[in-house]
């Protein structure tokens, strides 16, 4: 059995040794707090000379951001910090200056503003602006979810952040909650550009690599496809969608689960989780269609379709377990006219009480009459009780078929998903096909033409995604 811990920013489960989670991307120490406490006294004492850091705001994939003073100007900063582990790595070099140069040329209200990038002592950093404020991933968790007002102003903000960004041929190409800062100001602003594709600097990564958050991929991108300006709408829609319900469209156990869904599945109705205005949830529909041909396609369009959303729509509420059907209360009018037809009119006559009123039509009391129906009715239910015993013994009656074996329903294993390996080492891939009940088959080399890829894995059958029953072999081939 796989041991596991839990990720101290998304909370799910990971394996033990992992050092960053599969779920959210952040990173993770194999020691809890030792690796991180290491790293926030490297950078206090190599930018010293430069900022005074204050204390550590979040830990990503690939970097730590912290708060900090520039001293020279005497203003809060945010600064991004590349963790030690991937300095030396090509990849991540490129994409952390990438970030720094995409956001550099931009100015926008609701994209955040760079300030400085460098190296001191071996510690690459980039300043930007500091936002007082949180993610709307935290607001989501303290809430719950947000109301449709505040849900559509921080729409408006990013499609138009979007729109922007789109126009100087950045794609961003990581929209998710985390990287939106609703400040106190209760403005929206968009950060971390550090997998933004430029239309005239792409990205190069290792082969095998997923770039960006499972939940929040477009089809597309998912898919390993070339994506544009529509990928982004396609998770600012993810955005709303959470926001609004604190669910995401598609969710498995895994990154592989949640991939295989967005590639294959529907998205879990809204109705599921919240009630919303219909023109809210069509603009939802429109980001999430599966079609980029068929999806908003740029942040004016987005912004038109918010503009229907009425100003004064109820805040979401959560949706019934089930529907409940109730009476509608009484008006005035009613009960007055209840009353009327249950009391009579007060015109000085004695009453007669009930049981001395007589039927002008029998001579008896009601009561009688009621009395000698009552017993009929009990005569007739007893006669077909009676009727229905009698048959019930005589029809011959066989023995129920017995439930199958709990060997025979063994004997059929369910089929699982077989994990996606492509871009790890040889034991790591090793390690990743057992650990979901599969074995390992062929083991090849390869030649390919990438030095980032060579001693780890290449392709691999079944292809990751595909459906086998656990004992099944997975076959990999390995660059060399």
């Amino acid at each position: 059995m796989v041991k596991t811990k839990h990720c101290r920013y998304c909370g799910k489960e990971i394996p033990l040794e992992s050092v960053s989670c599969v779920h959210c991307n952040g990173a993770i120490a194999s020691q809890p707090g030792v690796a991180v406490v290491d790293h926030f006294a490297a950078v206090k004492n190599a930018l010293a000379e430069r900022f005074e850091i204050i204390a550590e705001l979040g830990l990503g994939g690939n970097a730590t951001v912290f708060q900090a003073i520039q001293k020279n100007l005497d203003r809060k900063v945010a600064l991004k910090v590349l963790l030690p582990g991937f300095v030396n790595d090509p990849g991540y070099m490129e994409r952390f200056h990438l970030e720094a140069r995409a956001i550099a040329k931009l100015r926008h209200p609701n994209i955040v503003t760079i300030y400085d990038e460098g190296c001191m002592d071996g510690i690459y950093f980039i300043a930007m602006e500091f936002l007082d404020g949180k993610d709307l991933h935290h607001l989501v968790k303290e809430k719950g979810r947000l109301d449709v007002q505040e849900a559509v102003e921080m729409a408006k903000c990013m499609a138009a952040a979007l729109d922007y960004a789109h126009s100087y041929g950045i794609v961003h190409r990581d929209v998710k909650s985390s990287n939106i800062i609703m400040t106190s100001a209760r403005t929206a602003v968009l950060t971390d550009f550090g997998i933004a594709q430029s239309g005239t600097t792409p990205i190069h990564v290792k082969t095998g690599t997923l770039l960006g958050t499972p939940e929040f991929m477009s089809p597309e991108q998912a898919g390993g496809k070339t994506v544009d300006a529509r990928t982004d709408f396609y998770s600012l829609g993810v955005v709303l969608y959470h926001t609004l319900s604190g669910h995401y469209p598609f969710q498995g156990d895994s990154p592989i689960t949640t991939i295989h869904k967005i590639l294959y599945e529907k998205p879990s109705p809204l109705e599921k989780f919240v009630h919303l205005p219909g023109e809210i949830a069509h603009v939802i529909d429109r980001c999430l269609e599966r079609d980029p041909a068929k999806r908003i396609a740029n942040g004016k369009e987005l912004i038109q379709l918010l503009q229907d959303v009425p100003a004064t729509a109820a805040p979401a509420r959560p949706a019934p377990p089930r529907a409940a059907t109730q009476r509608p209360a009484p008006s005035s009018a009613d009960i007055a006219a209840r009353r009327n037809t249950s009391r009579p009119a007060d015109t000085g006559a004695r009453r007669v009480p009930a049981a001395s009123r007589e039927n002008p039509a029998t001579g008896r009391p009601p009561r009688a009459r009621h009395t000698g129906l009552r017993i009929a009715v009990l005569a007739a239910v007893a006669c077909l009780a009676i009727t229905v015993v009698v048959a019930w013994h005589r029809v011959p009656r066989t023995a129920p078929a017995p439930p199958p074996r709990i060997e025979q329903v063994a004997a059929v294993p369910e089929r699982r998903l077989v994990p996606y390996v492509i871009g790890a080492t040889k034991d790591e891939a090793i390690r990743l096909i057992r650990g979901e009940g599969f074995e390992i088959g062929a083991i090849r080399a390869v030649a390919v033409p990438d030095s980032a890829a060579r001693g780890r894995v290449d392709s691999q059958h079944p292809a990751h995604g595909s459906l086998a029953r656990p004992g099944t072999t997975v076959d990999i081939l390995i660059g060399e």
